[in-house]
Formats: C-alpha cells, sequence, structure tokens
C-alpha cells in the first residue's frame, strides 16, 4: 500500500515523503518505507566534539562569532553550557555609539548544537576579543557593561578575562601541536 504521509524509513531511518513509498503495519502502528530496493546510501554521520565548549567567545572559520555561557537552570539538575551567534545590527538598528564615534548594536541568536562544534582552535584571540569588547562597550562573553578602571583599561573583566586567556593559551597549543606534527 503507497504512503499518503511521510514519514521516516522503517528499514533505513531516511525521510520518505508522501506518495513515494510503501506503508506497513508493525506492531500496531504504521510506518513507512522506501519501495523495495530503494533505500538510499547512508549520509555520512557529522563529527562531533565529544566535549562542550569552554565558556568564551569563538569565531568559526566563515567568521561568526559565538559566545559560550554557563547557566543554571531551576528545572535542570546542573549548569547548562550553551552556545548563542553575535549578529551585528545595522546602524538604523543601533543604541550605542562606540568610542570610535560609530554606531554598534549586536543581537544573541540561539545556536542550538554549536556548543558541541567549537573547538579550542576556534577561540578568539584575547586581542580580538577585546577589540570586541570596545565596540560594544560590554563584555561579550557574559554581557556585563564594564565599569572599574582596571576593566575598562584592559577591555574586559577580571572573570572573563581569565577564561579567554585560558582559550587562548588553548588555541596557540593547539596550533604549534599541528605545526609539530
Amino acid at each position: 500500500m503507497t504512503n499518503r504521509y511521510p514519514g521516516k524509513c522503517g528499514t533505513c531511518g531516511q525521510w520518505v515523503e508522501a506518495n513515494a513509498g510503501t506503508v506497513e503495519k508493525i506492531g500496531g502502528r504504521w510506518v513507512a518505507k522506501h519501495e523495495a530496493g530503494q533505500c538510499p546510501a547512508p549520509q555520512a554521520a557529522e563529527v562531533r566534539n565529544t566535549v562542550k565548549a569552554e565558556c568564551g567567545v569563538y569565531r568559526t572559520q566563515d567568521g561568526r562569532i559565538y559566545v559560550v555561557r554557563e547557566r543554571k537552570f531551576p528545572d535542570s539538575d546542573g549548569p547548562v553550557r550553551y552556545a548563542r551567534e553575535i549578529v551585528a545590527l545595522s546602524e538604523d538598528a543601533a543604541d550605542r555609539i562606540s568610542e570610535d564615534g560609530a554606531k554598534a548594536r549586536y543581537q544573541e541568536v540561539k545556536a542550538p548544537g554549536m556548543v558541541w562544534k567549537l573547538t579550542a582552535a576556534d577561540a578568539l584571540p584575547l586581542a580580538d576579543f577585546q577589540a570586541l569588547c570596545q565596540h560594544y562597550e560590554q563584555c561579550m562573553a557574559c554581557g556585563i557593561t564594564l565599569r572599574a578602571a582596571k576593566s575598562l583599561e584592559e577591555k574586559i573583566g577580571p572573570v572573563c578575562g581569565g577564561r579567554q586567556r585560558k582559550l587562548d593559551r588553548a588555541r596557540e597549543a593547539r596550533m604549534l601541536e599541528e605545526v609539530v606534527a
């Protein structure tokens, strides 16, 4: 019998469009399947880290900037680590003026799964991180406005500065390993 509705193939696990396969009742449930011998070749599994990225700011090879944070939610057992993409908005939508006189504004967009894809090699170098904080006039890792004289001078707060320096060292060590190998 032809499948009237789309669904996951009971044989290969890939998607079967409506009217493109068959349907079979298995264990009291209707299961869609590709036509006999028509299951596509298995797709290569996406390579995923087994460790979540550390808290900090990252730039991927395509130039996108992500911030990884950790937060304790009331309904979670422990802290939850998540990533958000930093997206610059146009000057028309900006509500801040940076030191250089340009209007600056960004928004954070949820980035599901990125916390597993970011690596130490993607960590934003400390100097770039400080420039980003100076441009938006706040810490990009935690979102707090910098107020202390030392933090304003260093363009980074003490807590996030320590985290970003640790990421910077790990990124440099990884680059050195790649050169040696």
